[in-house]
């Protein structure tokens, strides 16, 4: 300095004493010019294999560029030559990152000058001098490495970031512990960054625990694995919006939050489908609240620590997938949750559950569906858990590594004792770890107090039932353990039956209420049944009118013949009320029974031998039950006639359920020369159902022989003869005696 100096005190006097030496002088600075710009394209050639070298070397290589910089900076014109000395002055330390010139000031601003970082291989060039930079300035824009991790980590001191605009992060695969450890800034606006390609973002912001604004809405994750204690530390963060993150292929999620400041986590967009770490994620927060109903958790392993410490009313974990987690160890250490339902929780290939509820706040612990089977470490599993007052024991929960449940109070109304549902043998902490026998001793246990007992039951009845509050109790007691029967003066509350609903009861007995649920449901027992006709003697039963029943819930059921009590006599003419009924519900349908017209009407005949005959030649006619005419067609016909052979031949006529029997003659020719005719008068046999047994009409004489054929219409023509003589002569004498 003293050297460059001198030289422009000379260069000054020279110059007013002589304008020619001054000409001469300015040639030579043109010439020294040209000499320095070499040099700093030399310098840019070593800067760009740094990537190549060691931290220790780039080191070295700083100092040598810091130390020689009076060797690569361009000598200014006059004009500008007081400005430059002051520059001069106050660079503290500078060099090249990749084709970017940083340099650092004695204000403490590191200033980044336009250009393309190469990889930091988890150091940046700038780390020594973490101490005396206060301030981050980019000066033009900035292309950054693929592998940017560590880039701004350690930097305690700096306080503001200028410019971060002109950071462009396009092609940046790994912002691990990008800005760790910035612990003094505590405004980070990273609107802008391009995160599109990055997959690693673990560290990224741990440790800045002065940071109270973080603007990471705009991050794109989706091609994110590692998210390891991205936000540790960061402690004064107030709101933090991680909504959109896309986490669809993030595996390890462990540390993610942890000590955060944040108030509020809106989790329910994060995809968890893919990670395997959820250790520590939520230890050491003060939440409001925290909604992880939507988290798929089927592939994690590991859940050490992952509520650790964490300050929360409440918490539902009922829709977790634990079934691949091995490790469960302090996993809700210290944690002000007064109650927690494990009892979803597949426990079958845990081996860590060393301080698994330790120290914390929870008052009532639900694990029946724990597996012990798989646990090799279980140490203080319990331990300094003083408010645990429930818990829920399964029938595959076993005590080890001398794990013991805490003691209970032995302020009254509580000894010391624990007690499965309040009632039956009591156990001390130690007792119930040496005797407890998952098979015979599962259930709940409670910590064991000199008080009243009440048993009462939940229920369902129907629209219409009766109900009484003593349908649901089950049994009460003293503080001594007596006895005691329902009192009407254990409950006020009513159920309206008539109305389906819902409907809550509480019981008290001294000191003690319990409230049970009275469910009303509609009653849907229907019964369906028809009206019908039958006719006199016709067969009937209850069933034939039957249509549908359904009982109280809506369920078809089959006939019943408890359903109805009434008959029908179907022998007796009427009408007859039937009435079914389904519980509630019934039908009342009318039998009626009528006369039954149904007749047939044949006649008996008698034919010669080869004489035609067909079965018609015998059917007058017939009628059904109504009295309406049938055809031949509709009746059946049994027995058949044999012409060919002389004989006596029975023929029955049937239709529905009555029938008539005609005989056919068949007789020999008794003259080939002389024919006969059948008589007039042929025997009718009516078949007739009435209320009266049906009977078969016979003739006067069931064995007289039947006349011939002609024999009757010849003796009606002889007395026809006989009449109209007698007539005629009458006739002829009045005449006489007229005239």
């Amino acid at each position: 300095m003293k050297k460059i100096s001198i030289c422009f005190l000379t260069i000054l006097l020279i110059g007013y004493i002589c304008p020619i030496f001054a000409s001469a002088e300015e040639m030579n600075y043109h010439k020294l010019d040209e000499s320095v710009e070499g040099n700093i394209l030399e310098d840019k050639s070593k800067s760009s294999i740094v990537d190549s070298v060691d931290e220790e070397e780039i080191m070295e290589q700083n100092e040598y560029i810091t130390d020689n910089s009076e060797n690569k900076l361009e000598v200014p014109n006059e004009t500008k030559q007081e400005n430059y000395e002051k520059s001069l002055k106050s660079i503290v330390a500078s060099g090249m990152f990749g084709t970017s010139k940083w340099q650092i000031d004695n204000t403490g601003a590191l200033h980044i000058a336009s250009g393309e970082f190469i990889n930091t291989k988890n150091s940046s060039p700038w780390l020594p001098y973490k101490n005396q930079i206060k301030k981050i300035v980019f000066d033009g824009p900035v292309k950054a490495s693929s592998n940017s991790s560590h880039l701004f980590s350690n930097l305690n001191q700096v306080i503001d970031i200028e410019n971060i605009s002109q950071f462009d992060t396009s092609a940046v695969t790994l912002m691990r512990d990008m800005f760790s450890n910035a612990s003094s800034l505590k405004t980070l606006d990273l609107s802008n960054f391009d995160t599109s390609q990055v997959i690693d973002m673990a560290f990224m912001f741990s440790y800045m625990s002065s940071l109270v604004n973080l603007d990471v809405s705009s991050f794109n994750t989706s091609q994110v694995v590692y998210m390891r204690s991205m936000f540790y530390d960061t402690k004064n963060i107030v709101n933090l919006d991680v909504s959109n993150f896309n986490t669809g292929l993030v595996e390890d999620m462990s540390g993610m939050f942890t000590g955060s400041g944040t108030k509020n986590l809106d989790m329910t967009h994060f995809d968890t489908s893919s990670a395997t770490d959820m250790s520590g994620m939520f230890s050491n927060l003060n939440l409001d609240s925290l909604d992880l109903s939507n988290f798929d958790t089927s592939q994690v392993k590991s859940m050490a620590a992952m509520f650790s410490w964490t300050k929360i009313n409440n918490l539902d974990v009922s829709n977790f997938n634990t079934s691949l987690v091995k490790d469960m160890g302090d996993m809700f250490t210290g944690t002000d949750i007064s109650s927690l339902d494990l009892s979803n929780f597949n426990t079958t290939s845990i081996t860590n559950i060393n301080n698994m509820f330790s120290g914390s706040k929870l008052n009532s612990l639900d694990i029946s569906n724990f597996d012990m089977n798989q646990v090799v470490y279980m140490y203080d599993m319990f331990a300094r858990m003083n408010e645990l007052k429930h818990i829920n024991l399964g029938e595959n929960f076993q005590f080890k590594d001398g794990v013991v449940l805490p003691s209970p109070s032995n302020s009254l109304p509580y000894y010391g004792k624990w007690q499965r549902d309040y009632e039956g043998a009591v156990y001390t902490s130690k007792e119930l770890a040496e005797t407890y026998d998952g098979l015979t001793m599962k259930g709940n246990y409670y910590w064991a107090e000199k008080r009243p007992t009440l048993e009462v039951k939940d229920s369902t009845i129907y629209e219409g039932d009766s109900w009484d509050p003593q349908d649901n109790f089950v049994s009460a007691a003293d503080e001594e353990g007596t006895i005691l029967s329902f009192d009407p003066n254990m409950t006020t509350d009513v159920v309206d039956t008539a109305i389906p609903g819902i409907y809550k009861v509480t019981y008290t007995n001294n000191t003690v209420s319990k409230t049970i649920t009275v469910t009303v449901k509609e009653n849907l027992e229907k019964i369906d049944a028809k009206d019908s006709v039958v006719y006199t003697n016709d067969s009937w039963k209850a069933e034939d009118n039957f249509l549908s029943a359904t009982d109280r819930d809506g369920n078809s059921i089959e006939f019943n013949p408890s359903m109805t009590v009434d008959t029908v006599n179907t022998e007796i003419p009427g009408t007859y009320l039937v009435t079914y009924i389904n519980g509630a519900s019934l039908k009342k349908i009318n039998v009626t029974v009528k006369e039954s017209q149904a007749s047939i009407k044949v006649h008996d005949s008698s034919i010669k031998v080869g004489d035609p005959w067909k079965a018609e030649d015998n059917f007058k006619n017939a009628t059904d039950k109504d009295g309406a005419q049938v055809n031949f067609k509709e009746l059946t016909v049994i027995g058949t006639v044999d012409t060919s052979k002389a004989g006596r031949y029975e023929i029955t006529y049937a239709y529905d359920k009555i029938s008539s029997t005609v005989v056919v003659l068949v007789e020999e020719h008794s003259d080939k020369n002389k024919k006969e005719i059948n008589s007039g008068n042929d025997n009718f046999t009516d078949k007739t159902d009435n209320s009266k047994k049906q009977q078969r009409i016979p003739s006067k004489n069931k064995d007289q022989i039947l006349p011939k054929t002609g024999e009757q219409l010849q003796g009606f023509l002889v007395i026809l003869g006989l009449v109209t003589s007698t007539l005629s002569v009458i006739l002829l004498n009045l005449r006489k005696r007229f005239l």
